[in-house]
């Protein structure tokens, strides 16, 4: 049975024996623990590797957002020529991050000054896609 003890304005629920892990797993799990310390990670480890996993299957499966491909050409353009002005309402951190990986396969990109209308309706550098 529960009971409720008040203390310093705030009530403290005591949980019923029932409901509680036993103390001999607890136990247990820290005697494993302390003989083998690798085991302390290899449970967050596995754990990464299932989600990097994860996203790695199921990031071909996604499609992109609607102005992703302006974000980065704007990330692109920012690496290759030093200009911000493509899509200057959003930071450019995480556009530079987005545009670094294609940066070794040297795409063409026109340096000359952004007029605004530069971009057709499918946005600016479908060819950064991946």
């Amino acid at each position: 049975m529960s009971t409720v003890a008040e203390g310093q304005g705030v009530a403290v629920v005591d949980v019923p024996d029932r409901e509680r892990v036993p103390r001999s797993a607890i136990g247990s799990i820290r005697n494993v623990l302390g003989k083998r310390p690798w085991l302390e990670w290899l449970i967050p480890a596995a754990l990464c590797a299932v989600m990097l996993g994860k996203l790695l299957l199921i990031g071909r499966q996604l499609s992109q957002t609607a102005d992703e491909t302006t974000h980065r050409y704007s990330g692109y353009r920012y690496l290759k020529c030093g200009d911000l002005t493509v899509s200057p309402e959003h930071p450019p951190l995480a556009r530079i991050v987005a545009a670094a990986p294609p940066l070794p396969m040297n795409f063409a990109v026109n340096c000359a000054p952004y007029k605004g209308d530069d971009c057709p309706a499918s946005g600016c550098g479908p060819q950064l896609v991946v």
